[in-house]
């Protein structure tokens, strides 16, 4: 009888962003969790379960231990930006596969990043660290504005705003502070940045036993200035070797500068007229439904990639069909409740429509930045086409039949209910 491998997973996310991953994964794998909170949508996948807080790295260290003793562990996977450091001392301590803790906290430091890149001589945004006011402004004025200010260690672009002048600053690093982790010191240090300008990509790369290979690019969609809200994403035909491509060159570089050998990693990056420039290096699969619509694009799935590496095993990258797939989001023009969300029965019969998904319940208060962030979105869209620029006619065909409404309420500050 075939006894699945067991893998320790270390958060579970959004269900509306992740439960295709942890559903995925339960297909041919037995899988228990430690999570910050006691298992509910995740139960039927588990095995087991233990809870501890994801960015506390000795506690979930600690914890995986405790699990080994009464199961044997193949692997430890996690998908979370905020669990990737103890993600990786849970399989060093385990004796299992994965990128070394040093790595995974360089990758979680935007800082500690830009460090490592601009010693390699990677292409990246100039960064100087600062957490005072009068450090976020020399910092400033020593890069030149515009600038960007965004917190050290966050995701889903939370915290990150763009300056054009001295008289925004204080605004700006106090939008930031509030998204970043408090330092040693009980400083909340962030990170002031030089301002690329270019279209945004992403390259979703695998790593096993050093060798890296950039599997897929997506084009970003990024808006509601001076934030920089990712509002979709767009995987054109490809064939899962992009090893011609530039920025797939600079992300691999990246990666290999960084240390990492045995991981599924998500490399932004800006096209600037000076060629491509790292954004940020996230040591985990992509979320926000990119590594979804990889694999609906391409067929390669990343996250039974990061299985395959975690569990010791070369991962199957391997394209299967050329098509294009698109995801695009729905924020809130203002801060109110939501009142009205709906969609014609009709158009969810598309063979090409694969997820229509409004995220708010009735009555949530949302916001659009700076009260609100991406947990103030209110539906998601992911649509299939044999080509990009059929897939976002697809994607305006039904945005323009989507209907809602929120109910403004003055001078409110959105506590998103997601």
């Amino acid at each position: 009888m075939f006894d699945p491998p067991h893998l320790l997973v270390v958060g579970s996310g959004d269900p509306l962003y992740r439960e295709y991953a942890l559903a995925g994964l339960a297909e041919n794998h037995t899988i228990t969790m430690i999570d910050r909170s006691p298992a509910t949508w995740q139960a039927k996948y588990l095995v087991d379960h233990a809870v501890a807080p994801l960015d506390a790295v000795d506690q979930v260290a600690a914890t995986a231990r405790e699990l080994s003793g009464r199961h044997h562990f193949d692997g430890v996977v996690t998908w979370g930006e905020f669990a990737v450091p103890a993600a990786a001392r849970a399989a060093a301590e385990l004796g299992l596969p994965g990128i070394r803790p040093e790595v995974a906290q360089a990758c979680r430091d935007k800082g500690l990043t830009r460090g490592v890149l601009a010693a390699a001589g990677v292409p990246s945004a100039r960064s100087v660290r600062a957490a005072t006011p009068a450090e976020v402004r020399a910092a400033a004025l020593e890069i030149g504005f515009p600038v960007v200010v965004k917190p050290t260690s966050s995701a889903g672009s939370r915290g990150v705003i763009r300056v054009d002048g001295p008289e925004g600053l204080a605004r700006a690093h106090e939008f930031a502070a509030r998204s970043t982790a408090v330092a040693a010191d009980g400083s909340r240090p962030v990170l002031v940045e030089e301002l690329l300008v270019g279209p945004e990509v992403s390259v979703e790369c695998v790593s096993y036993r050093g060798e890296t290979r950039a599997v897929a690019l997506t084009r970003k969609s990024v808006g509601l200035p001076p934030y920089f809200e990712e509002l979709g994403h767009l995987v054109e035909p490809q064939d899962g070797d992009l090893s011609d491509e530039p920025a797939a060159l600079v992300a691999v570089a990246a990666l290999r500068a960084l240390g990492v050998d045995d991981n599924v990693s998500h490399v932004e990056l800006k096209l600037t007229a000076d060629g491509p420039k790292i954004v940020e290096v996230n040591a985990r699969v992509a979320g926000d439904m990119i590594g979804y619509a990889v694999l609906l694009a391409t067929g390669i799935d990343l996250v039974q990639a990061a299985a395959s590496i975690a569990r010791g095993q070369r991962p199957d990258v391997r394209a299967r069909y050329r098509r294009s797939a698109a995801v695009r989001f729905l924020y809130p023009p203002i801060t109110g409740h939501v009142v009205e969300q709906s969609a014609p029965d009709g158009l969810r019969a598309e063979p090409w429509l694969d997820r229509l998904i409004w995220e708010q319940p009735m009555g949530t208060l949302v916001a659009p930045p700076p009260d609100g962030d991406v947990d103030s979105r209110l539906a998601q869209v992911v649509v299939t086409a044999p080509t990009p620029e059929q897939a976002v006619l697809r994607l305006d065909q039904v945005f323009d039949q989507l209907r809602f409404r929120v109910e403004p309420v003055a001078g409110a500050a959105a506590v998103p209910g997601r």
